[in-house]
């Protein structure tokens, strides 16, 4: 098995914070994921700020 890792960050907008773009983003990696035949393990917050939130998927890429 070959593990990949991907992280995300979403920073605040001019009128949005960050939670506001958080789903829209996480999809995008979810999409690549997906695309290159990948199988989700995890996701996980790792950091969480006012104007900032990381998240690391990891995946298995069946290799």
């Amino acid at each position: 098995m070959a593990y990949k890792t991907m992280d995300i960050q979403i920073k605040a907008g001019l009128f949005k914070d960050a939670w506001d773009k958080t789903s829209k983003e996480i999809q995008k990696g979810l999409d690549e994921g997906h695309k290159n035949g990948w199988k989700l393990i995890n996701c996980i917050q790792t950091v969480s700020q006012k104007n900032i939130n990381v998240y690391l998927l990891i995946w298995d890429t069946q290799d």
